[in-house]
C-alpha cells in the first residue's frame, strides 16, 4: 500500500544520513564546533534554500518534493543530491535531461504520479543509483537503459503488459524487482526477459500470470502472493 511505501521511504531517507554503501556521511566529520554559533546555522539554512528548487524542501543531499502537485521534474536540482522524493505528484513524463549531472544520486522515488513516458537516455551516467521506485504510475513497458548498478526496481501497479527480452540486461546487482498488480500475462513475458539476472526477488502478486516466468534462474525467487 501507499502507507507502507511511505514508511519505507522514511527508512531509506534515514539510512542516507549514515555512511551506507560507500556514501559519504550527510554532515562531514570535523573538529569541535567551538566558535560556531546558531546564527551560522541559520546562514547555512538560507544558503540551502537558495539552491533548492521551488516547491521542494532540501536538507544536505536530500530533496523532498512530495505532495506538491508538480507536473514535471523540478529544474536546477543540486548536483550533490543523493536522494529525491517526488512521490504523490502529477508528473507525466521523465525527459532526457531531467536528471542530468546528478552523478551522486542513490535513491529516486517517483511513486504515485502519472508517468507514462521515460526518455531512453533519462538515466544515463547514473552509475550510483541503487533505488528506483516507479510504482503507481502509467507505464506500459519496462523503461530502456536502466541504471547499471540499481539494486531495487519497483514497478508495482502500473499498466505493464509486456516484459521484453533483455529488459534487465547488465543489471548484475539487481536484487529486488517488483512487478505486482500489472496486467502482465504469460504471453507478455518474452523468452529471455530475465537474461543475466541471478539472485533476485521477483514480485508478481496480483499479475495475470498463471505460471512462473520461463527460463528463470534457480536463484530467482518468485512471489505471486
Amino acid at each position: 500500500t501507499l502507507t507502507h511505501l511511505t514508511a519505507e521511504l522514511l527508512l531509506v531517507t534515514a539510512s542516507l544520513t549514515t555512511n551506507h554503501e560507500g556514501l559519504p556521511p550527510a554532515v562531514p566529520a570535523g573538529d569541535d564546533d567551538e566558535g560556531h554559533s546558531d546564527e551560522d546555522d541559520d546562514d547555512d539554512l538560507d544558503d540551502e534554500d537558495e539552491n533548492c528548487p521551488a516547491s521542494c524542501h532540501c536538507s544536505p543531499r536530500v530533496m523532498q518534493c512530495s505532495d506538491q502537485g508538480l507536473i514535471s521534474i523540478p529544474e536546477k536540482i543540486p548536483e550533490d543530491t543523493v536522494m529525491i522524493d517526488l512521490q504523490n505528484n502529477d508528473i507525466t513524463e521523465i525527459k532526457e535531461d531531467d536528471f542530468k549531472g546528478l552523478h551522486k544520486l542513490y535513491g529516486l522515488f517517483l511513486i504515485n504520479n502519472k508517468i507514462s513516458k521515460i526518455h531512453p537516455k533519462a538515466f544515463r551516467n547514473m552509475d550510483h543509483l541503487r533505488l528506483l521506485y516507479l510504482s503507481y504510475n502509467l507505464l506500459t513497458e519496462i523503461p530502456a537503459n536502466l541504471p547499471p548498478n540499481v539494486i531495487e526496481l519497483r514497478f508495482h501497479s502500473n499498466k505493464i503488459n509486456r516484459v521484453q527480452k533483455d529488459a534487465f540486461k547488465g543489471l548484475r546487482k539487481l536484487h529486488v524487482l517488483e512487478l505486482g498488480a500489472n496486467p502482465l500475462a504469460n504471453s507478455g513475458m518474452e523468452l529471455g526477459a530475465f537474461n543475466g539476472l541471478s539472485t533476485l526477488y521477483l514480485g508478481v502478486a496480483e499479475a495475470k500470470l498463471t505460471a512462473y516466468p520461463k527460463k528463470t534462474s534457480s536463484d530467482i525467487k518468485t512471489c505471486r502472493g
